[in-house]
């Protein structure tokens, strides 16, 4: 019988403001999650005009659900400072050259210590 752990990952939105995000991360390593997934969005699936307090009250502290940060620097400032295995689910290698792609994993492979995935995708159409 195998007795292998299977591993659990958690996807946490990479998203302003960043104190909702480094708690985000937090709170899903508090519940065991393995490993931090975060989208490569550049676009918000919920339709902005229900993006109001009256009808979520989280947008009382997110005041825009299009302001996604970067994940490559989020994963950067956040892999070191917590340590969980992290990666993106998915970046869409139609924005960004593969050349860019190529140095901005390696450079997060070498400062993470191994510790980053390259998740890799055709994204959506929202993008």
């Amino acid at each position: 019988m195998d007795r292998r752990r299977v591993r659990v990952g958690c996807q946490v939105l990479a998203i302003t403001p960043v104190w909702g995000l480094r708690a985000n991360v937090i709170l899903a390593r508090l519940l065991g999650a393995d490993d931090i997934w975060m989208g490569d969005h550049a676009k918000s699936l919920f339709p902005q005009a229900a993006w109001r307090p009256a009808l979520s009250p989280m947008a009382r502290f997110i005041p825009s659900l299009d302001a996604y940060l970067d994940p490559t620097v989020t994963i950067a400032r956040t892999v070191g400072r917590f340590g969980p295995p992290m990666g993106t689910a998915v970046t869409d290698p139609l924005r960004r050259t593969p050349a860019d792609l190529a140095r901005v994993w390696m450079s997060l492979h070498h400062l993470s210590r191994g510790r980053v995935v390259f998740g890799i995708g055709s994204g959506e159409r929202e993008n």
